[in-house]
């Protein structure tokens, strides 16, 4: 019996002409524009994260059926899923049925969906429509041998595709007859695209498409180990070869730019000759690039010899998949005045503008930021020394010892990765409550779910009180099951564990999301920290350690705020702040662990550290060391590649010698470009950051006038300094003597600001 063909919208060819037109507006050549989405295709196809065993292969080959362009790949599951009709497809596109996204077959056999796209960057737009755009013809076979061992092909011949899939013998003699190529043996998927247009094989062949590759997949290929990569008619695509630098920069882990803004990598160059590979500053999404960002302020001298790139974190990434044009070559109409694009674009120039004045391109005039920096230098150094004449205690002496704490433990989602549910989920957790007074203390704490999109509580788990003793702890085990009479459907949602201190203000909070019949995709902060959580230096109030001294009792805390396992090493240093390139003095250990899904977990194996005067004299008689702690992924994950340095956490240490007079050093103030931000100012206990906003309309009216200006960052940085002491936990300095935690709220929060303004009117003093 004859197979029946299926017959695409007659338009066909107007619907895949789009494709050409786009890069033409995106200013891309073809064989450009081909690269990037062939490879895309192959790259999100991976069976997983990492880049072992895949390949992806292009090759022009002739013989006796006719000339074709071949992109196959390897390391990918192939085409997935139930071998259906396209009748039944197209019913199911029409009823607006969702078509499972591992359901491949079905959606590359279709005319509009693409194809369960799990692991790049490909969030919409070209996709397999690429393919017939290639083709003079607009025709291509397509064949795959899957992980089941289910060897499948069929062909769209300018719109018409036979209704269900070739299998086995079919499929092979179908492939042979047709093409003349020998059946696929690998896993994974081959589209052979017949009678390629001509801009398409003269790039192969003349090898200017690996320029093309390069550019846009350089970040991917530095990592690809040598069982995988991208081949050119049989040729490995190799990591570019860039020129000399006459200055270069790269950031060595992870910084935060603004609350829910993460950059994972940014590099800068300059190039000696002026003979840039490439041109500007790109960004990177999953590895592919996407567009340029345009820096404004650049000399003329280095106009032509610059070029660097960003990376984002994943949250980032995919708010800025959501304003990207439909060949992934910038952003749509009106993306780059969004506060997304914007964030970007100001750290790209705040970064650029301060390494062009460093490496000394900028010197015709005092810059902005240099200004601006020496000015909350200068500030901060005012105000710490301020708070050491009144006789505030001391902030930042050493690692921060709770009075009571609160874990997350046993989280359980119904898939890891993920946090959607379904109706009849369950949710299995557990929380561990720690009492760190010295007193026995009642506790009370409820346990809700909180509808994100409403902020209301849409029913509670749990609530009791309950007496802890001094030094103890307890933990209790709990599971919730998911049904739309207890939570928000269709919505996210948060169970949202609140714990009190029985006769006071204090409380700690926990959440965990989940995502109820949506496939909204959780932008809540996903990130990994670190904290120094004990350590016992040789006198009280002081970090001065003499040598032979030891410091003991060191611990770290790892907190792991993703629903994906965390295998990690914790790399632990001591480094010479006194020479600027901070030599390495002694490696004290590297010491490997695992933590749970928004689980935290306290490494204690750190041995003591003596100083000793035969290692350390070497560098230096007395002055600034530094133990420094770099957490590492040891596994493939989500955010992380084995090997990535996750954060850190520095600690400096005065050897031989007292800490400088005053409270400098206790905090390190920042501007923050946020104008959509109503506050003025913020502080962040953990990392004693003190945060001005330079986008609010103060701010930018203080500028008005120099003297002004300094005044306004003086009060906003002591107000900060204030709340630090409360974020830190210190309340002594509060209330005349009286205990502002046993306080009511409001007596205690006019407390608060009496102290402010003390402090306020003793600065003019």
């Amino acid at each position: 019996m004859e197979a029946k063909k299926s017959l695409m919208p007659q338009n066909f060819k107007n619907d895949i002409n789009w494709i050409i037109d786009a890069y033409e507006l995106a200013k891309v050549t073809f064989p450009d524009g081909f690269q990037k989405d062939a490879i895309q295709n192959a790259v999100g196809a991976r069976s997983r994260d990492s880049w072992s065993d895949w390949k992806c292969r292009i090759d022009l080959i002739k013989n006796s059926q006719g000339v074709f362009l071949v992109i196959e790949d390897e390391g990918t599951e192939g085409l997935t899923g139930p071998n259906i009709s396209t009748t039944e497809i197209m019913d199911m596109i029409d009823k607006e049925l969702d078509i499972d996204h591992t359901w491949r077959l079905a959606r590359f056999s279709s005319r509009n969906v693409s194809g369960g796209n799990q692991t790049g960057a490909g969030k919409y737009g070209v996709g397999k429509s690429v393919y017939s755009a290639c083709s003079e013809d607009y025709d291509y076979f397509f064949d795959s041998l899957r992980k089941d061992g289910l060897y499948v092909a069929n062909r769209n011949e300018c719109g018409t595709i036979y209704q269900t899939a070739f299998e086995n013998d079919e499929a092979r003699k179908f492939i042979v007859d047709n093409t003349g190529l020998p059946e696929k043996t690998t896993v994974g998927t081959r589209v052979i695209i017949v009678n390629p247009k001509e801009e398409i094989c003269e790039s192969i062949n003349s090898g200017e498409i690996i320029d093309y590759i390069q550019e846009s997949w350089w970040r991917c290929i530095e990592k690809m180990p040598e069982d995988s990569g991208i081949y050119i008619n049989g040729k490995r695509v190799d990591f570019p070869k860039f020129l000399p630098f006459e200055n270069k920069y790269e950031t060595k882990t992870p910084e935060k730019y603004a609350p829910g803004y993460r950059v994972k990598k940014f590099g800068f160059f300059i190039n000696k000759k002026g003979e840039n590979k490439w041109k500007g500053v790109s960004y990177y999404r999953r590895g592919m690039k996407i567009g340029s960002v345009d820096i404004a302020d650049i000399p003329s001298s280095i106009k032509d010899r610059f070029w660097g790139y960003i990376e984002v974190d994943k949250e980032w990434e995919e708010r800025l998949a959501d304003i990207e044009d439909a060949v992934h070559y910038g952003v749509k109409s009106g993306g780059k005045h969004t506060t997304i694009y914007q964030n970007m674009r100001l750290y790209i120039s705040e970064k650029v503008n301060r390494l062009l004045v460093d490496w000394g391109y900028v010197k015709d005039k005092e810059h902005e930021d240099k200004k601006l920096q020496e000015a909350l230098k200068e500030i901060s150094s005012e105000l710490q020394s301020l708070f050491d004449d009144m006789g505030f205690e001391d902030l930042g002496k050493g690692a921060k010892k709770p009075d009571f704490s609160v874990r997350w433990k046993d989280i359980q989602y119904p898939q890891i990765g993920t946090e959607k549910v379904i109706t009849g989920d369950t949710i299995g957790f557990g929380f561990k409550i720690s009492n760190d007074y010295l007193t026995d203390r009642k506790f009370q704490y409820s346990i809700d779910i909180i509808s994100k999109a409403t902020n209301l509580k849409m029913s509670t788990i749990k609530a009791d009180t309950i007496k802890i003793s001094a030094g103890t702890s307890y933990e209790e085990s709990l599971e919730y099951t998911v049904d739309s009479k207890t939570a928000d459907r269709f919505e996210e949602n948060r169970i949202v564990l609140v714990v009190k201190v029985g006769g006071s203000t204090k409380e700690k909070r926990k959440e965990l999301p989940f995502f109820y019949d949506t496939d909204k995709e959780d932008n809540s902060r996903r990130e990994v920290s670190l904290s120094l959580h004990t350590i016992d230096y040789p006198r009280e109030n002081s970090r001065r350690v003499n040598f032979g001294e030891i410091l003991t009792n060191i611990s770290y805390k790892i907190d792991n705020k993703r629903n994906f396992p965390l295998d990690f090493s914790l790399n632990i240093s001591i480094h010479n702040c006194e020479d600027t390139t901070n030599p390495k003095i002694v490696d004290i250990g590297k010491f490997k662990g695992s933590v749970n899904p928004f689980e935290e977990t306290l490494l204690d194996s750190v041995p003591d550290i003596e100083i000793s005067q035969e290692v350390y004299e070497k560098y230096l008689d007395a002055g600034v060391i530094e133990l420094r702690a770099r957490l590492v992924a040891m596994n493939d994950s989500d955010e992380y590649e084995k090997g990535d340095r996750i954060t850190h956490f520095y600690q400096k240490i005065y050897l031989n010698k007292d800490e400088k007079s005053g409270k400098d050093g206790a905090f390190e103030p920042r501007t923050a470009n946020e104008p959509s931000d109503y506050k003025r100012s913020w502080c962040k206990g953990g990392s004693r950051l003190i945060f001005i906003n330079s986008g609010h309309p103060a701010y930018i009216a203080a500028q008005q006038d120099d003297e002004e200006w300094r005044s306004y960052m003086k009060q906003e940085m002591l107000k900060q300094y204030v709340l630090l002491y409360l974020e830190e936990g210190k309340y002594s300095m509060f209330g005349n003597g009286e205990d502002i935690t046993q306080m009511d709220p409001i007596e205690a929060g006019k407390c608060i600001m009496d102290k402010v303004e003390e402090v306020y009117q003793k600065s003019f003093q």
